[in-house]
C-alpha cells in the first residue's frame, strides 16, 4: 500500500471528515504525487457521488506547526501542500482559528487528560468561482465571500 484516506461524511451537517490521510514517502507515480491521487479521489467523490454531492466541504486535521521549532519547517510545508493540491482540485481550504487538540482515540486515565496532540483543524470548500476579470489571477477569480484564516507563510 503507498496510499490511504479514510473519510467519514455527515450527512446532516453535509461536511466530510477525513480522518486520515497518509501517502508513503519517495514513490514515483504518472501524474502527480500519491497526496495529488488520494485528494483527487475525495474531489471525484464529492461531484460524483450522490450522496456527497450536496457536501459544502470537508474538515482535515493536520501538526500544528507553532511549538515544534525542530518539525516546523516540515509541517509548515505540509499545510502548504494540502492547500495547493486542494486549490487545484477546486476547494479553498483554510486553518481555523482555535485551540484544537486531536481526540484520543481511547477513554483517557486521569492523568492523561489534557496530553493530546496540538492540531490544526482546516477547512475545505468548494470554491465559487466569479467571472474573471481582466488581470485577474486564478485566485483573484475565487469568490471572495468568506475569509477565515491562519495564514500559512508562502501560501497565498
Amino acid at each position: 500500500m503507498c496510499g490511504f484516506t479514510l473519510l467519514h461524511y455527515y450527512p446532516a451537517v453535509q461536511l466530510a471528515f477525513i480522518a486520515y490521510l497518509a501517502a508513503q514517502k519517495g514513490i514515483a507515480i504518472d501524474h502527480g504525487s500519491i497526496s495529488q491521487r488520494l485528494l483527487d479521489k475525495v474531489a471525484w467523490l464529492f461531484a460524483n457521488e450522490e450522496d456527497l454531492r450536496p457536501g459544502k466541504g470537508f474538515l482535515l486535521e493536520v501538526d500544528e506547526p507553532v511549538g515544534a521549532p525542530d518539525q516546523r519547517r516540515e509541517r509548515l510545508a505540509r499545510i502548504r501542500l494540502f492547500c495547493t493540491l486542494a486549490e487545484s482540485l477546486g476547494f479553498s481550504l483554510r486553518g481555523l482559528r482555535f485551540d484544537y487538540r486531536q481526540p484520543l482515540l481511547w477513554i483517557p486515565e486521569p492523568e492523561e487528560v489534557g496530553l493530546e496532540n496540538s492540531m490544526v483543524l482546516m477547512y475545505a470548500r468548494k470554491m465559487l468561482i466569479e467571472k474573471a476579470r481582466p488581470g485577474d489571477s486564478f485566485p483573484g477569480r475565487i469568490a471572495r465571500g468568506w475569509q477565515t484564516a491562519v495564514q500559512v507563510p508562502g501560501h497565498k
